[in-house]
C-alpha cells in the first residue's frame, strides 16, 4: 500500500495543533513571569516608601542614618543605600546578599529609578547585574514637607521569584524539543506535497503552451494518480492542437494580409455588424467622416453618413446594397459611396439582443423585424481629385480653343480680303501687317503653351550659375523703357544688399520680363511700376515688382497664377497678352526650389514678390 495523502495529512494537523498548544503554554508561562514581576516591583515600592519615612525622622544625624542603613538592609534582606539632593551617597549598608552582591551593586550603580525619586516619585526598575543576577531596585524620596532631602535606594535580589518557575522552564525545553520534531516532520511531508504540486503545476503550464513531454514524476499516491490522468488528457489535447494551431496560422496569414490590405487602400472602408455597430474602419474612412473612435457606435450616431442612412439601413436590415454619388463628410468631398451587405451566418442574431430587439428599443433604424444579413461595408471613393481634374481638362481645351480660335479668325478673315478685294498697295500693306501681327501672337500663344507643358511635366532641366539678379532685373528694366515710355508709365529700379544667387538666367530673365510686361498692361498712363531686387537675407534673394494700377479683386487673387485665368479678359486680349505669363512665372520659380505671391488692393495697384534661394539645394548654405 502507498502512503496516503490523506493520512499525511492529518499528522500534519495533529503536529499543527501541538504547536498552538506550545505557544499557548509560552505564552501562560509569561504572564505568570510578568504578573509577579509587577507584584514583587509593587512591594519593593512599597518597602522603600516605608523606609523613607522612617529615614526622615533621622535625617538630621546623619551619623545615625549609616547604623540605620544596615539595619533596614538586614531587615528587607536588600541593600539599603541613601543620597543626597545632589545625588551623593550619604549610608551605604554592607548587604545581606554577600560580597559578590554587593560589590555587584557597586558596580552596576543606581539606574533611572533614582532620578525619577530625585524628581519626587517612588519609582522601580529590573535589572541584571554585572554577575548575572536579576534584581529590583525600588528609590523613594525623604520628605520635609514639600522639600526633597534626599533618597533612600534598595535592591532586592529575584531568585525567589523565577526558582518558582524553573520546573516550567524544564518542560518548556522538553515540550520544545519534541514540537521541533514534529515541526520537522511536518515540514518534509509539506515540502513533498508541494514539490509534487510544483511539478503537475509546471507540467499544466507547459502543456497548455504545447510542451507535452510525458508525466512529470511517479508515485503511488493520489498525486500520482492526478498525473497520470492529466497526462493522457495531454497527450489527447496535443494532438488536437497540432491540428488546431495549424488552421489558426492560416488564419492569422489571412487575416494580417487583409488587413494590410485594407488600411493602404486609397479608398474607406468600414464594417458594420447586424445591429448596425462599427466593427472595423481605416485610416482613410476615418479622415473622409472627420472622427477617429468610431468603433462600436451605431452608424446613424455618425454624422457624416446622414446621407446615406437609409441605404445602410436597408444593406444591414434587408440585405439590399446600394450607390450613392454626391457631397459627403465634413470636407465636402465628392464621393463614389457603395453599401455591400453581408451575408448572415446561420444561427446569428437569435442571441440576447439581436436585431430585432434592437430595433424595438432604439427607434427607427433596424426596425419592424429581424435583420437579413450579417451586418453590410461600406466603401467609399474620394473622386474629388479626379473630377476637379476633369474640370480642368475641360476648362484646358475650351480655352485654348478660344484663344486660337481669335487670331486664326483674324488671320482668315485678313487674308480672305486681301485675296478677293483689289486693294491700294497703302491698305493691302496694312492688312498684311495685322496678318502678321496676329500670326506672332498665335506664335507666342503655342510657345508659351509648349514652353508650360514642359514645366508642369518637369521636363525642363534648370542650368544654374551664379547671378547677379540685380543687374538682371537693371538689363531687363532697360529692355522695357521703350514699352514704358509708350505707355506713359514710369519704370524705376532699385537695389538694396548682396543679390547674387545660383539660378537659371534664362528663365529667370523670362519670370522679370513677364511680371514686368504684365505691370506695364495694367498700369494706366502717368502710373508707375517699381523693381525692387533684396538681398539682406543670407538665405535667399528678393524681387518684387510693384505697380499702381487697377488691382486684383480679392476672390481672384487666389486664381491669377491660373493658366488662362483674366482678371479683365477683354484688357488682356487688346493688350496681346494670352493668358499663360503668371502661369509660367509660378512654375518657374517653383522649380527653382522658391516662392511667388501677390499682395494686392482695388484702385490703388499690385505688388507680385519672388523669393529664390542663393543656393542649391539650400541645405549647402553655410
Amino acid at each position: 500500500m502507498g502512503r496516503s495523502l490523506s493520512r499525511r495529512l492529518v499528522v500534519m494537523g495533529f503536529v499543527l495543533s501541538a504547536v498552538a498548544g506550545l505557544w499557548t503554554g509560552l505564552w501562560v508561562v509569561r504572564s505568570e513571569v510578568r504578573g509577579s514581576m509587577i507584584e514583587v516591583q509593587g512591594i519593593a515600592a512599597r518597602e522603600a516608601a516605608l523606609a523613607a519615612q522612617d529615614a526622615s525622622t533621622r535625617w538630621s544625624e546623619p551619623v545615625r542614618l549609616i547604623g540605620w542603613a544596615e539595619q533596614t538592609a538586614g531587615l528587607l534582606d536588600a541593600i539599603c543605600r541613601v543620597y543626597g539632593p545632589d545625588g551623593r551617597v550619604i549610608a551605604s549598608s554592607g548587604g545581606t546578599g554577600g560580597s559578590a552582591d554587593s560589590n555587584a551593586a557597586a558596580q552596576l550603580g543606581p539606574g533611572v529609578e533614582l532620578n525619577r525619586a530625585l524628581a519626587g516619585e517612588t519609582a522601580t526598575d529590573v535589572q541584571q547585574n554585572p554577575v548575572g543576577r536579576l534584581v529590583v531596585r525600588a528609590a523613594s524620596p525623604v520628605r520635609a514637607g514639600d522639600r526633597i532631602l534626599g533618597v533612600v535606594w534598595l535592591e532586592t535580589p529575584l531568585a525567589e521569584v523565577v526558582a518558582p518557575f524553573g520546573a516550567w522552564w524544564a518542560w518548556l525545553l522538553g515540550l520544545g524539543v519534541s514540537v521541533g520534531l514534529g515541526v520537522a516532520w511536518s515540514a518534509v511531508v509539506a515540502r513533498d506535497i508541494r514539490t509534487g504540486l510544483l511539478q503537475l503545476r509546471r507540467a499544466a503550464v507547459d502543456w497548455a503552451q504545447g510542451r507535452y513531454h510525458g508525466l512529470p514524476f511517479r508515485r503511488k499516491d493520489e498525486l500520482g494518480q492526478v498525473a497520470e490522468e492529466l497526462a493522457e488528457m495531454a497527450s489527447a489535447f496535443q494532438r488536437s492542437t497540432e491540428d488546431l494551431a495549424m488552421s489558426v496560422e492560416k488564419l492569422h496569414l489571412e487575416k494580417d494580409r487583409l488587413e494590410i490590405t485594407m488600411q493602404h487602400l486609397v479608398s474607406g472602408v468600414m464594417a458594420l455588424d447586424g445591429r448596425g455597430r462599427v466593427e472595423w474602419i481605416n485610416p482613410v474612412m476615418a479622415e473622409l467622416i472627420g472622427e477617429q473612435r468610431v468603433i462600436g457606435r451605431r452608424f446613424w450616431g455618425i454624422q457624416a453618413f446622414q446621407p446615406i442612412y437609409a441605404m445602410i439601413d436597408q444593406a444591414v436590415r434587408n440585405g439590399e446594397g446600394g450607390r450613392y454619388d454626391g457631397v459627403f463628410g465634413p470636407a465636402r468631398r465628392e464621393v463614389e459611396v457603395h453599401v455591400v451587405p453581408i451575408p448572415r451566418i446561420p444561427g446569428q442574431g437569435q442571441e440576447a439582443g439581436s436585431t430585432k430587439d434592437v430595433g424595438r428599443s432604439e427607434g427607427r433604424h433596424l426596425s419592424g423585424g429581424s435583420s437579413l444579413s450579417g451586418g453590410a461595408v461600406v466603401i467609399i471613393h474620394d473622386v474629388t481629385e479626379r473630377r476637379r481634374l476633369e474640370q480642368v481638362r475641360k476648362e484646358f481645351v475650351t480655352n485654348v480653343s478660344h484663344e486660337l480660335k481669335t487670331p486664326v479668325t483674324a488671320i482668315c478673315g485678313l487674308a480672305e480680303t486681301v485675296v478677293e478685294e483689289d486693294l491700294a498697295p497703302e491698305e493691302r500693306k496694312h492688312f498684311l501687317e495685322l496678318i502678321n501681327r496676329e500670326a506672332r501672337r498665335l506664335e507666342q500663344l503655342v510657345r508659351d503653351l509648349l514652353d508650360l507643358s514642359r514645366l508642369e511635366s518637369h521636363l525642363t532641366t534648370l542650368h544654374r550659375r551664379p547671378v547677379d539678379l540685380a543687374e538682371m532685373a537693371r538689363d531687363v528694366v532697360q529692355d522695357y523703357g521703350y514699352a514704358a515710355e509708350q505707355a506713359g508709365s514710369h519704370l524705376y529700379l532699385d537695389k538694396e544688399g548682396d543679390c547674387r544667387a545660383e539660378v537659371d538666367p534664362d528663365r529667370v530673365r523670362q519670370v522679370l520680363s513677364n511680371l514686368i510686361d504684365n505691370a506695364l498692361k495694367y498700369t494706366p498712363a502717368g502710373g508707375r511700376v517699381d523693381v525692387r531686387v533684396v538681398g539682406t537675407d543670407p538665405r535667399e534673394v528678393k524681387v518684387e515688382v510693384a505697380d499702381t494700377g487697377v488691382g486684383i479683386p480679392p476672390e481672384d487673387r487666389d486664381r491669377v497664377f491660373e493658366r488662362f485665368y483674366r482678371v479683365d479678359k477683354a484688357r488682356s486680349r487688346a493688350t496681346g497678352g494670352t493668358g499663360l505669363g503668371l502661369a509660367i512665372v509660378k512654375h518657374v520659380v517653383q522649380l527653382h526650389g522658391g516662392r511667388v505671391g501677390v499682395e494686392s488692393e482695388v484702385g490703388k495697384g499690385s505688388r507680385f514678390f519672388v523669393q529664390l534661394p542663393r543656393r542649391w539645394p539650400p541645405d549647402s548654405l553655410p
